[in-house]
């Protein structure tokens, strides 16, 4: 199973215990940095690209099922062995979007809470930040467009922030409190993570839909959807499932 996290996360920030748990059942288990997070390279650093993430995860699939390298060897992968993708909230976007590409070798999917369209996220966004608060975010968006045209350093902004300010999510003191608690910003994790991305990708995310992709997926697909997400318009789970051929 090949896994990717969420919307600025990386692999040290929970997804490798999800990896251990499998690894634990026999299953041997591949929890990737995406391009400009982590141990990854890529620069500017932090710059969230839907995209090219789903690549990242189709490339880590597709290095395994070749062979891969000592350890994939060591763990007893063969190009004979089923393929499972995973991946959480915008990383569950992303393995769907990489079963997508990756056919037939893919044999089962997970989608944990995903973004599954960033044009109806867009839509959420409006209505829960407010359109004031939405237009700041565009405007740090071009600002930070602008200065990459430019070659000059990044502007950035808070990938999580409190309810009111300035960031890409926003939520409740006491949930933001547990997020910090969990993910401090002190040099803990691999590479030279922060609270912080490169804005420029912002208004390019309304057009990543990975729901348009789920009929082209042969593989079984497991939704899984919260009960009460802020952060996401949940509901957009049970058209993904609708469309799945083996949801």
């Amino acid at each position: 199973v090949v896994m990717g996290h969420g919307f600025a996360g990386q692999k040290d920030q929970g997804l490798a215990k999800y990896a251990d748990v499998f690894a634990g059942r026999g299953i041997a288990s591949l929890a990737i940095d995406y391009r400009t997070f982590g141990g990854s390279g890529g620069a500017p650093r932090h710059v969230v690209d839907p995209p090219g993430h789903a690549q990242d995860l189709v490339a880590a699939s597709l290095h395994v099922l070749r062979g891969g390298d000592a350890a994939v060897a060591a763990a007893g992968v063969t190009p004979r062995s089923k393929l499972g993708v995973w991946g959480s909230s915008m990383g569950g976007g992303h393995a769907l979007v990489a079963a997508a590409a990756l056919g037939d070798l893919a044999s089962a999917v997970v989608s944990q809470m995903p973004m599954l369209d960033g044009f109806a996220n867009s839509k959420f966004n409006i209505v829960t930040k407010g359109l004031l608060a939405s237009l700041r975010l565009a405007a740090v968006s071009l600002h930070d467009m602008a200065r990459g045209a430019l070659g000059l350093e990044p502007a950035r902004v808070a990938a999580y922030a409190a309810l009111g300010d300035l960031g890409v999510m926003n939520l409740p003191d006491s949930e933001l409190a547990s997020y910090y608690a969990k993910h401090p910003s002190d040099g803990h994790y691999l590479g030279d993570w922060e609270n912080k991305v490169c804005a420029r990708t912002l208004l390019k995310i309304k057009d990543y839909r990975p729901l348009l992709l789920v009929p082209a997926i042969k593989a079984p697909v497991c939704f899984l959807r919260p009960g009460n997400d802020i952060v996401l318009p949940n509901d957009i789970v049970l058209e993904a499932k609708a469309l799945a051929r083996h949801p």
